[in-house]
């Protein structure tokens, strides 16, 4: 879910706009006191699945056998996978109406799905005289056509959806129906879920619907993350090597692959090193009040996000409004368009984004995200690994988060509205930049300090040279002449020749990543100075 972008010659600073939304802490407890989160622990219902992509040894029951083939007809897979974890949802979520993510995703991983959360359609009825929990009956048939039009009216189909079904008395004791769909991103083949301490392991998956561009990062028991090294095989599969080599724990995989909307989490589950699955899934159901809008919905995840990385230990982010207005165009957009991803058929990507809205920055990240609540969206982002390195990340300063909200996904008291989230994270062109005085001091310390890591010996550091250097970097960033006759100078310090190597950046951290740097011999002279529009201008003169 990363957008790193490329420094560049020309660039305009990032400010943030003024006079926009209030993030003071006033502000954000209003936005936090309409949202109600209530702690939930539900123990599941058997063991834990002992592979994740196998064949799921499960029977429907006679009413979902009715919904299943009335679902297939319309051209819709049946899997019987899917199906457990749904009857098992239905028979532990509090409300129908809404659903806690974690919940949701705690069960598809217990009946040894991998696939992202599917969408939800639910019927319940508190009295149930036809018993239709038990059996197929004539009065059964209104709560499966409804159904049946609410996967219609909600779902696209392609060749790869794929449905469960599920029939289960609620914790309230009514009779709930549930379909889950969902459109398969990739076929993994069987992995064990539980693994012995410092075992390994082959993951190996085929990525589906035009997919591509895969790779397995995973987010380790300590929450560090990393990238796995995939090999493409003769098949057209791809695999990774995985090892519990950092401990005992629970360790997240999460496949990632680029589709129509750029890219997507196409698969994510837990593999348990040395420890046993869970038994409970711990969840909390978070409900908005009538009050709580759009804006309150943003500052939360604000309050969240920078909440979490403070827990960490990272600097907090700052808001940027016209980075928040970018991403709460693309959220409407997503809302419009029925679609949840980075690249949009109308914008593009973020990048372009950003460059529509004449906002530069060094480096720019996004996330997206569609859910119910800003804390079960924080905490779904968390559980994934590429949206989790974009959240901790510590190569961007600010934020901007916008939200949008949909209409009511059915008629039952309670219904929750949907939150489409996008949050654009960036890094303004000299943020984090030394002072002027200290801006040549500091490049030679990151020169050598990668000289070393290298294995070069270490430059030749000539004061002199820096003078003359200074002139010219300064002469250039105010738009001059370079000084008369400088060259005489350096002659004058008895060099016999001298090269001038000028660089411009809108990044003063990217001026140590220069390839003059790794030279085997380095005899040079250091000037940095910046321009009116933000930019760094580096003049290295180098001796023989």
């Amino acid at each position: 879910m990363r957008r790193a972008l490329a420094t560049v010659l020309v660039v305009i600073a990032c400010r943030p706009a003024a006079g926009g939304r209030s993030v003071s802490p006033a502000a954000i407890r209003d936005a936090l006191s309409g949202i109600d989160r209530t702690s939930l622990e539900v123990r599941l219902r058997g063991p834990w699945a002992s592979h994740y992509g196998a064949n799921a040894n499960h029977t429907l029951g006679s009413v979902e056998s009715v919904l299943a083939t009335r679902l297939s007809a319309m051209g819709l897979g049946v899997d019987l996978g899917l199906s457990k974890a749904v009857r098992e949802l239905a028979s532990l979520a509090p409300q129908h109406a809404n659903i806690p993510a974690a919940l949701t995703d705690g069960v598809l991983a217990w009946a040894g799905v991998a696939d992202p959360a599917p969408r939800l359609v639910v019927v319940e009825f508190a009295e149930d005289p036809a018993r239709c929990l038990e059996r197929m009956s004539p009065p059964c048939e209104e709560a499966i056509a409804s159904l049946v039009e609410g996967v219609a009216e909600t779902v696209t189909r392609t060749p790869n959806t794929r449905f469960g079904v599920g029939v289960a008395r609620a914790p309230s004791g009514a009779t709930r129906m549930m379909v889950g769909v969902l459109e398969r991103a990739v076929e993994l083949d069987p992995v064990p879920s539980r693994l012995r301490a410092r075992a390994v392991t082959e993951l190996r998956a085929r990525l589906q619907g035009g997919r591509r561009d895969p790779a397995f990062e995973v987010t380790l028991p300590s929450g560090q993350s990393r990238r796995l090294a995939a090999q493409r095989r003769g098949d057209g599969s791809i695999a990774a090597s995985f090892a519990c080599d950092a401990g005992d724990g629970a360790y997240q995989v999460e496949v990632l692959a680029d589709g129509a909307h750029g890219i997507e989490v196409a698969a994510i589950f837990p593999l348990f090193c040395g420890v046993s699955a869970p038994k409970s899934i711990v969840a909390e159901i978070e409900r908005l009040g009538p009050d709580v809008g759009a804006e309150d919905v943003a500052l939360a995840s604000f309050y969240f996000l920078n909440q979490m990385r403070a827990d960490r230990g990272l600097p907090a982010l700052r808001w940027d409004d016209r980075a928040a207005a970018v991403a709460e165009a693309h959220s409407a957009d997503m809302r419009r368009s029925g679609f949840v991803g980075h690249v949009s058929p109308t914008t593009g990507d973020v990048s372009a984004r950003y460059a529509r809205a004449k906002i530069t920055a060094t480096v720019v990240r996004e996330n997206v995200a569609r859910g119910y609540g800003p804390a079960g969206i924080h905490d779904s982002l968390l559980r994934s690994p590429g949206h989790r390195a974009n959240m901790i990340a510590t190569d961007v300063t600010h934020v901007g988060i916008g939200v949008v909200l949909g209409a009511a996904e059915s008629d039952a008291p309670g219904s929750p509205r949907p939150v489409f989230l996008t949050q654009n994270f960036h890094r303004p062109p000299g943020e984090g930049a030394p002072k002027a005085a200290a801006m040549v001091p500091t490049l030679r310390q990151r020169i050598e300090q990668a000289r070393a890591q290298a294995g070069l010996a270490p430059a030749r550091w000539d004061d002199g040279l820096d003078a003359v250097a200074g002139e010219l970097a300064a002469a250039r960033a105010r738009g001059r002449a370079a000084p008369a006759k400088w060259e005489q100078r350096v002659f004058a310090e008895g060099h016999a020749g001298v090269e001038q190597h000028l660089v411009e950046s809108a990044d003063f951290d990217a001026l140590g990543g220069v390839e003059l740097w790794t030279a085997a011999d380095l005899h040079v002279g250091l000037g940095v100075a910046r321009r009116s529009d933000g930019r760094f201008v580096l003049v290295a003169l180098v001796v023989p």
